[in-house]
């Protein structure tokens, strides 16, 4: 047998790794948020759609380093730049679906469909419901594929943007638009 590679990362440098990619986190999250605020400017209130959509980005992220801890505990696996271009994917990701549906809600708030945002929310929900199943479904089917057959070199990536997908489509479908209800209705 022969070593073709050998990598090894000092202490310092992994925690400066860590740090640059909590940097990039806070900073898509910024971006984040005031591009979804002017996106929606025109909306009452357009500062809390930006809120909700970085609070459902947070919960991805989460979950992602939960479950990433969790896999690096019980296999070995170390973050690297990998797994933080898997997280700054997941954000994008998942920024997309939330902003479908809070488009929709855009839209249908400007039809007038009903005077109570709450139902304007759920016929939203409901109509994009398929279009976020099936574009989380495909992409869920190209991770797998890169998870089985391109091997352990992008391991980290795919099995971050296989959790931040999941996450993320559930993000986008039950917790965003519902804080924007909640948000709404102040009934915390």
């Amino acid at each position: 047998f022969t070593e073709r590679e050998y990598n090894t990362i000092s202490p310092m440098i992994a925690s400066e790794t860590a740090n640059n990619a909590g940097i990039a986190v806070a900073v898509a999250a910024i971006g984040i948020l005031l591009y979804v605020t002017w996106a929606f400017r025109r909306m009452p209130r357009p500062f809390r759609y930006g809120v909700c959509a970085i609070i459902a980005l947070l919960h991805d992220v989460l979950i992602a380093l939960g479950v990433f801890a969790i896999l690096g505990l019980a296999l070995g696996w170390e973050v690297d730049l990998m797994f933080i271009t898997g997280i700054l994917a997941v954000i994008g990701y998942s920024v997309n679906n939330v902003v479908v549906v809070f488009d929709r809600i855009r839209e249908n708030l400007s039809r007038g469909i009903s005077p109570d945002f709450e139902v304007v929310v759920n016929t939203s929900l409901v109509e994009t419901l398929g279009r976020n199943l099936n574009t989380s479904l495909t992409t869920v089917l190209v991770v797998l594929a890169l998870f089985l057959f391109v091997g352990s070199s992008i391991q980290n990536f795919v099995v971050v943007l296989l959790i931040g997908v999941i996450a993320g489509t559930f993000d986008s479908i039950c917790i965003a638009p519902t804080l924007l209800v909640v948000w709404h209705k102040r009934e915390w």
